[in-house]
């Protein structure tokens, strides 16, 4: 069944279950879920991974939610919200292997809330990671029982100088590279490739910095995942 169909199939159910109907039917695998807060306001957090490339994912989300630019060629990370009669969705859409899977995180929210969390956040600083210097908070979804904080903010500076920022401040505040690093991992007399996407590791807690260029409008687009081992 395509995706435009399925859109019609969960028309009639509510709209939160519609939604999340639509995402496992397009073969997304439920991974996190928790109520957070967006900006100030509340929301339903639910992240799906997808083994598949994110401008196909992302060309089936366009289609069953009638919305747009979720499905770029070349794109690392992509953002878009749909309208369910009366709830708000937003998607943050993120390319975790070079093409091979996709996460996609899902904000569900009443359009009061959306509303409420239209303002962005006053730093772009999560769990301990700071806001790359001179950053745009755009905005910062935050679970306190969980751990989970996922932030997204732009910067004028390149995706390249980001993400060495963030490796030289994390390496130095103790986080070591999950992966190790792309000149360790190039084949021999390849070119060392920079990943748009690097995560970080320490003792409970990790860090997922994604930083890309892509065209946006606002220069480099700058994702922060963190996430703390609750002990609790």
């Amino acid at each position: 069944m395509s995706s435009r169909a399925l859109g019609r199939v969960f028309l009639r159910r509510p709209a939160a279950a519609q939604a999340e109907h639509t995402l496992s039917a397009l073969g997304g695998r439920p991974v996190y879920a928790a109520d957070i807060t967006l900006n100030g306001g509340d929301g339903r957090l639910r992240v799906y991974a997808f083994e598949r490339p994110l401008v196909e994912v992302g060309r089936d989300l366009e289609e069953a939610f009638g919305i747009h630019g979720l499905a770029d060629r070349g794109a690392s990370m992509a953002l878009a919200t749909a309208r369910l009669r009366g709830l708000a969705l937003r998607f943050i859409v993120v390319d975790l292997t070079g093409g091979r899977q996709t996460l996609v995180f899902a904000v569900e929210q009443t359009e009061r809330e959306f509303a409420a969390s239209k303002s962005p956040p006053g730093d772009g600083a999560v769990g301990g990671i700071p806001a790359y210097p001179g950053s745009r908070p755009l905005f910062k979804a935050e679970d306190n029982n969980t751990g989970m904080a996922l932030a997204v903010s732009s910067s004028r500076a390149a995706a390249a100088t980001v993400r060495e920022f963030y490796r030289s401040r994390l390496h130095s505040d103790g986080w070591e590279d999950a992966i190790p690093p792309a000149s360790e991992n190039s084949a021999a007399g390849g070119p060392a490739r920079d990943p748009a996407l690097i995560v970080y590791l320490k003792p409970a807690e990790f860090c997922c910095v994604l930083a890309q260029e892509n065209g946006f409008p606002d220069g480099t687009r700058i994702t922060i995942v963190h996430k703390t081992a609750r002990m609790d």
